[in-house]
């Protein structure tokens, strides 16, 4: 720059003087409101030199791609296929609820234990689009990037991941927009959304151990939207009678949201398989990173939702 606070004023005092203009300054000042009004818009116009804003905006684009890149938010869908013999589809695109559970001994569980389960737990696959969730990632990934991976979760259910929480109010409007369609979706009268949305970044080599939430933090409901990378969620029945029997296996797929209510949510453990179990049905899913945006009902302290575990 040697020195020169503005390039436009240097510019600008060249090209009138070359023009002959006798007042540069003027001529500055309209082709510097020309270029604001058109490409930096109403919200940048207090900067005082348009091409110094225009390379800051450059160089934050140029910096969000290094860190999609970075976060592997490529669009290539894991390499999943359909399998016809067990009458389900594991491909990411699916859309329905069915394909994404995978009942094991099926015709071993209590008719009534098997009705409720499946009225309790629902996956729903491509809720949001790769650019929804490109715009997700956008804003999460700058936070992430600065936490460093944990070992082990304080109550020793999570391996590899590390995590924080985001108020509704703190999202990007558009992101709010796409949390506000979680809510609706999971979340019908009379239940009520927790205003924190659990940000979990579980790596690669990450895994999430059995295990029961609380109802002293987690509320009736737990809703998660899977972003980069697809999973196995393993269901199993808490009691050890029929623990062996009724076990289900989730696919979440890259992109779809995940609701566990009811039977599902006191009566079986969740856990998310880590790269050696990491299988639906009989295909493979391969374990990849993986980001959880994880809703929860709000929690009223009560005497009884203290003993729930």
């Amino acid at each position: 720059m040697s020195g020169r606070k503005c390039p436009i004023l240097a510019w600008a005092a060249k090209s009138n003087k070359k023009l002959g203009r006798k007042c540069p300054k003027m001529a500055l000042k309209k082709w510097a409101a020309n270029v604001r009004d058109a490409n930096v818009g109403p919200q940048k116009s207090r900067r005082k030199c348009p091409i110094l804003a225009g390379a800051a905006n450059v160089r934050a684009a140029n910096v969000r791609a290094a860190n999609v890149r970075d976060a592997n938010v490529g669009h290539t869908k894991p390499t999943i296929k359909c399998d016809e013999q067990e009458n389900f589809c594991s491909a990411p695109s699916c859309s329905s609820s069915s394909a994404h559970v995978h009942v094991q001994n099926r015709g071993q569980w209590p008719a009534e234990v098997l009705a409720k389960f499946l009225a309790d737990c629902s996956v729903l696959g491509d809720f949001v689009s790769e650019e929804e969730e490109t715009q997700l990632l956008d804003e999460v990934w700058p936070h992430m990037k600065r936490m460093r991976w944990e070992d082990e979760h304080w109550d020793g259910q999570i391996q590899r991941y590390r995590e924080r929480e985001q108020m509704l109010e703190n999202w990007l409007p558009e992101n709010q927009a796409l949390i506000r369609r979680i809510w609706h979706t999971s979340f019908p009268a009379p239940f009520e959304p927790s205003p924190y949305v659990h940000i979990l970044d579980l790596h690669q080599d990450g895994l999430i151990s059995p295990h029961l939430d609380k109802s002293r933090y987690c509320g009736r409901v737990i809703s998660g939207l899977s972003l980069l990378s697809a999973s196995v969620m393993r269901m199993r029945h808490k009691s050890a009678e029929l623990g062996q029997l009724c076990v289900a296996d989730l696919l979440l797929s890259r992109r779809s949201l995940y609701r566990l209510s009811g039977s599902a949510r006191y009566d079986f453990t969740h856990a998310l398989l880590g790269a050696d179990e990491s299988r639906f049905g009989t295909q493979t899913v391969p374990r990849e990173r993986r980001i959880a945006l994880i809703c929860r009902e709000v929690v009223v302290p009560t005497a009884k939702s203290d003993q729930i575990d």
